[in-house]
């Protein structure tokens, strides 16, 4: 949810679809509803908090139970149509039609994970409970995802398997053998493709197709990824922990071009440099966040820039908490952060005016309450939350608490 350009309340639901043009020209964006509706056009990229930039095209003084929107678009240029509510909290059916000089495809956006919406005073309970470990799912479990239909996914180097567990399963119920060897990180795509960091011993990050259920290789890296990430303009990014930069090619090309997406691939601290990162996060506006280990900060390079900024840690604008190893770093629906720290066993949350410790705040340990070397942080759709907790060789999920909200959106 979000608030419109000409509205100061952030409660208007609200689709990005995007369309990629294949000839320049004058096009026809129609639209019918079964709710009064507005459309939106933008150029390139559409931040829900900030919704008047890149904006070149609206209908928001006339609604109706659809749209119709004349705009010239061209190609080499994705374009975003946001469709959003004309009340508050209402939700509905629609579709898009779009007419002009050739076929225009016409996509919609939705990330592959959960990114729940929380109030301010939302809470988890304290004590978690154990969602797979060695038994279920062997050692070192520290790959590990969760898709909106939650399903979980996670890699058991043990068993050299990825396992899922699918329709709520409390005990793993597919299996697929893959050559691997101690996997760090893992992204599943919405189309069910797995992509999993096989760097130790084979130097390369693989895909399970879903379709075929066949392997290929997609990154050849001299280094194991620490993160992986894909965003919605299909690019993928891989954290080179060893070798202190993000690389990225973009997986729409036949032949791979790797480049830099930050970090020097020289250590350093430097709003230029990195650390041993580790895990990454990339949002709508294809900002990059990273969780620098070794310099104990969250770093964050605005879109093009190899230039980061500090946000959490000891050089940053507000500085309220320390950070030590910090190893996973995820947002919200409200592009709040979550932060797993590491060394001190605990995940943060930050605020609009500060940042709180959640979970295993008392310190490290093996019982329900506490952590002992957390990775990685997942939601499922219902705002929970997965961490794996790798010096015990476990999964724990802890409940979010719907009473310590008024109200919660998925």
């Amino acid at each position: 949810m979000y608030g419109r350009t000409v509205c100061d309340d952030s409660n208007y639901y609200y689709e990005t679809i995007e369309i990629n043009v294949v000839t320049d020209g004058f096009y026809i964006i129609a639209s019918n509803s079964s709710v009064d509706i507005y459309g939106y056009v933008y150029n390139n990229s559409f931040n829900p908090f900030n919704p008047s930039v890149n904006l070149i095209l609206s209908n928001i003084f006339g609604c109706g139970a659809g749209f119709q929107l004349t705009v010239n678009l061209v190609v080499n240029i994705t374009y975003i149509l946001v469709v959003t509510s004309w009340k508050e909290n209402m939700t509905g059916s629609f579709s898009i039609i779009v007419s002009g000089p050739t076929n225009t495809s016409v996509t919609r956006i939705t990330y592959s994970f959960n990114q729940p919406k929380f109030c301010p005073t939302a809470a988890w309970n304290p004590f978690g409970t154990t969602f797979a470990n060695q038994t279920t799912a062997g050692r070192d479990l520290v790959a590990f995802f969760i898709n909106i239909n939650n399903t979980v996914y996670t890699i058991s180097p043990d068993k050299k398997q990825i396992l899922m567990w699918i329709n709520n399963s409390i005990s793993p119920n597919k299996f697929i053998s893959a050559n691997l060897f101690i996997p760090i990180s893992m992204f599943v795509t919405n189309n069910g493709d797995i992509y999993y960091e096989n760097g130790f011993d084979n130097g390369r990050v693989d895909k399970w197709i879903s379709n075929t259920s066949t392997f290929v290789t997609v990154m050849n890296v001299d280094s194991q990824c620490y993160g992986l990430f894909i965003d919605n303009n299909n690019t993928l990014y891989c954290s080179m922990y060893d070798h202190h930069k993000i690389l990225k090619r973009w997986l729409n090309e036949s032949e791979p071009i790797l480049t830099i997406a930050a970090g020097t691939g020289s250590r350093g601290s430097a709003s230029n440099q990195l650390f041993h990162p580790f895990g990454i996060f990339v949002d709508l506006n294809f900002d990059l966040y990273v969780a620098d280990y070794y310099n104990h900060r969250i770093q964050l390079f605005k879109s093009g820039e190899l230039n980061g900024i500090t946000i959490v840690g000891e050089e940053s604008s507000n500085n309220i908490i320390s950070l030590l190893y910090p190893s996973g770093i995820v947002l919200d629906a409200d592009k709040y952060l979550f932060i797993v720290d590491h060394y001190y066993s605990r995940i943060f949350r930050s605020g609009l005016n500060d940042i709180r410790c959640i979970i295993g705040c008392d310190g490290g340990g093996s019982q329900s309450h506490q952590l002992s070397g957390p990775r990685s942080l997942s939601f499922d759709s219902y705002g929970n939350i997965f961490i794996t907790d790798s010096f015990i060789h476990r999964i724990q999920k802890f409940d979010f608490l719907p009473n310590s909200c008024g109200k919660f959106k998925k």
